[in-house]
């Protein structure tokens, strides 16, 4: 996750230090490097450096949920005590002079506990360039209060789509300046589907309908984020606002490069099909919408034609960058895999930054509270392989252990329950949804579950008699309206991925020696 804050850091000549400057690291845990924010001082806008923590990555998918939790808490831990450094004085002072041996300690502390014994004698606190912490220089106003928070979670392909899903569910709603993040990830799923649904039957193995699917939600919603942003551009090529912040759950890695990590007969299904996939995703879109449309960050343009077709397999990987301003790109997430996945020692989690989680500037408690409930989250949206039981004797344990945090989610909700220190309704709006489709998921496994086709209103005849499902639907029927876009009905119609298309011949050529990028006009 990224951490920015509004504190001023500038060079020792008090001069802007260049974006992305690494000032301070702790190995393995964290780094502070330079960003740039805007002031308004006497009547003139201003521009300068500020402080933003870079978090390591770290395997929250390891060991149980509690030990996930502890580790989490204690990486936040470090970083409060580095913020409280950083606002400690009123004068402008020396990096160097800021922080406080109770921030080394808490890191020591850290590393002697999670980290290997072996490398220890390595990972000691570096300087790599000394600034000044600047308060006085710009005079940011409540400037404690100024977080703002990027989480980049990795999530399995095979689970994109209902990552999105609910992703979309707690997105902030910016359709009135042009930007439909949230309507686009509130639709992916439902888009990958129907364009999973074009490919003929029999062309993707069973366990691999899901990654097919969610994989094209993906697509779907990047692309779609390059149209709202050509259209909310001038003629000069300027938007609106921050590229990125036209896509909900932004995908850290070219999207060629996640094409290339499906399996073998999702990605030939793909390239078979492309052209019909590309058209339906852009019928999609927005009006007006052009895949000669295009667009020009790194005085490369890129049309939406290429950008999708590399998406699809027909093109050399495009980077992000090119589309969405500058990020620093990673590769997919090594921590999240299961056994069917085509290499699981390099695991195949799409990592994706979430734009618009949690809530805007929020207090230090409100950030650890959000941050603990998504990773709750995404635990359950990386592991792909879950051990299903094969009897009530397991099976009805968890179900209850997730009824009971969900009643008092759904308490919390009407008000009954008030919310613990710290808390935020958007973070028990969020659980609540994630739970509901937790526990819904968790039904399906009880033996003999019903797997045939079923219709709206359509009740599993075998759970209606057990008192945890009466428990369920009585607890999902106190939610009423009071969260947005939740859906209370828990076994909505299957989604059809069997294809309404006779087999038919490519309408993409697929030649693998000839994905190389074209070069791109200059601007």
């Amino acid at each position: 996750m990224e951490v920015e804050l509004a504190r001023p850091m500038l060079d020792l000549n008090r001069t802007n230090l260049p974006g992305d400057t690494e000032v301070y690291v702790l190995p393995r845990l964290l780094k502070i490097v330079s960003d740039k924010r805007g002031i308004t001082l006497g009547g003139t806008r201003r521009t300068y450096s500020n402080v933003e923590f870079v978090a390591v990555h770290f395997d929250q998918h390891a060991g149980s949920a509690a030990e996930a939790e502890a580790q989490l808490r204690e990486r936040l831990a470090v970083v409060d005590s580095l913020r409280t450094d950083l606002y400690r004085h009123a004068d402008n002072r020396l990096l160097s002079n800021v922080i406080t041996p109770t921030s080394t300690g808490l890191y020591t502390a850290f590393k002697q506990a999670r980290l290997d014994p072996a490398m220890l004698g390595g990972l000691d606190p570096v300087l790599a360039r000394d600034a000044l912490i600047a308060p006085q220089t710009y005079p940011v106003p409540d400037n404690a209060l100024n977080m703002l928070i990027h989480y980049t979670v990795g999530i399995a392909p095979d689970r994109l789509g209902p990552a999105l899903t609910g992703i979309a569910a707690l997105t902030m709603d910016l359709s009135g300046s042009g930007n439909h993040l949230k309507q686009h990830a509130a639709r992916a799923e439902a888009v990958g589907v129907h364009c999973a649904g074009l490919i003929p039957q029999g062309r993707v193995q069973q366990p691999h309908l899901p990654e097919l699917a969610g994989y094209l939600a993906l697509v779907f919603t990047q692309v779609a984020a390059f149209a709202d942003i050509v259209a909310n551009s001038d003629d000069n090529g300027r938007v609106t606002g921050q590229p990125k912040n036209y896509v909900a759950a932004l995908s850290r890695v070219p999207m060629r490069t996640v094409f290339d990590s499906l399996h073998d007969d999702v990605r030939a299904a793909i390239r078979g099909r492309a052209g019909a996939i590309s058209g339906h995703i852009g019928d999609q879109i927005i009006p007006g919408f052009s895949d000669g449309d295009s667009r020009s960050v790194t005085n490369q343009s890129i049309t939406i034609g290429n950008y999708i077709a590399s998406a699809l397999g027909g093109r050399a990987a495009v980077d992000q960058e090119r589309v969405f301003g500058g990020m620093n790109e990673t590769g997919l997430d090594p921590s999240v895999h299961g056994a069917a996945d085509p290499d699981a020692a390099t695991g195949r989690g799409v990592p994706v930054e979430l734009r618009a989680y949690g809530t805007y500037r929020p207090s230090w408690p409100t950030f650890v509270a959000e941050a603990v409930t998504l990773l709750r989250w995404s635990r359950g949206m990386a592991l792909s392989d879950f051990p299903k039981t094969g009897s009530t004797d397991h099976w009805l344990p968890e179900v209850t252990r997730l009824l009971d945090e969900y009643e008092v989610g759904v308490r919390k909700v009407r008000g009954e329950t008030p919310l613990a220190e710290g808390e935020s309704m958007f973070a028990v709006n969020w659980n609540v949804t994630v739970l509901h489709r937790r526990i819904a998921g968790t039904l399906k496994e009880y033996p003999g579950f019903p797997g045939h086709a079923r219709g709206p209103g359509w009740q599993p005849t075998d759970l209606a008699g057990l008192a945890c499902y009466r428990r369920y639907t009585d607890l999902t029927q106190r939610i009423g309206a009071r969260i947005e876009g939740f859906d209370p009905d828990p076994f909505p119609p299957p989604f059809d991925f069997s294809g309404p298309m006779a087999d038919e011949e490519s309408d993409m050529e697929s030649d693998e020696g000839s994905d190389k990028e074209e070069s791109m006009e200059m601007n």
